[in-house]
């Protein structure tokens, strides 16, 4: 098992990697992401894909996309008193993206409290933001646990991909701890 000292050291040192990818190349990964993953994704039901931090691979033309064809799903960060970190992922559909978003409490976008919600066994696929990632499926997120937690109320039909830039595949053995969930695919570009 890693311990919780290495993983915050890996994301420091994923940080950085992200901090220094061009914008030339941010783009250009970006529309190839979108192309890869219009072949990837389903063709029918709901999609849960996330808004890009500016350190992420954009999937605002995927998001587009998926919203042109009523399939976009976006998690919101709901506040509780339910787990240690005091946050729970949910998914809502919004109802315009993207001027239809919401600012969250942590700075990023979000579909809006009166957006409706969306249930896990609702989704067909679901798109993985991460720091780190492994080839066996592996994650490194930002250390929340929210997806985790979400991703392990899927049932087992919903196909699960995480994105990102090819510096983001780990060059350590991300072994899975107890409470992480694998991904069914890592696409990496």
């Amino acid at each position: 098992m890693m311990s919780s000292i290495n993983k915050k050291q890996w994301r420091q040192e994923a940080r950085n990697i992200l901090a220094h990818i061009s914008i030339e190349r941010k783009q250009t990964s970006a529309s190839f992401l979108f192309e890869t993953l219009r072949e990837w994704l389903p063709a029918q039901g709901f999609v849960l894909s996330f808004v890009s931090m500016r350190w992420e691979i954009s999937l605002h033309s995927c998001n587009n996309w998926l919203s042109s064809r009523g399939q976009l799903v976006l998690p919101c960060i709901q506040v509780t008193s339910e787990t240690p970190v005091g946050k729970v992922l949910c998914a809502r559909k919004p109802s315009v993206y993207p001027r239809g978003l919401c600012t969250s409490s942590w700075g990023g976008l979000e579909p809006c409290a009166g957006d409706p919600q969306v249930f896990a066994e609702e989704l067909g696929a679901v798109i993985v933001p991460g720091l780190l990632f492994d080839a066996s499926g592996g994650r490194l997120g930002h250390g929340w646990g929210c997806y985790d937690r979400f991703l392990s109320t899927l049932p087992p039909h919903t196909r699960t991909l995480g994105v990102g830039f090819q510096e983001q595949l780990s060059k350590h053995d991300l072994r899975v701890e107890a409470h992480d969930v694998a991904l069914h695919e890592v696409i990496l570009v």
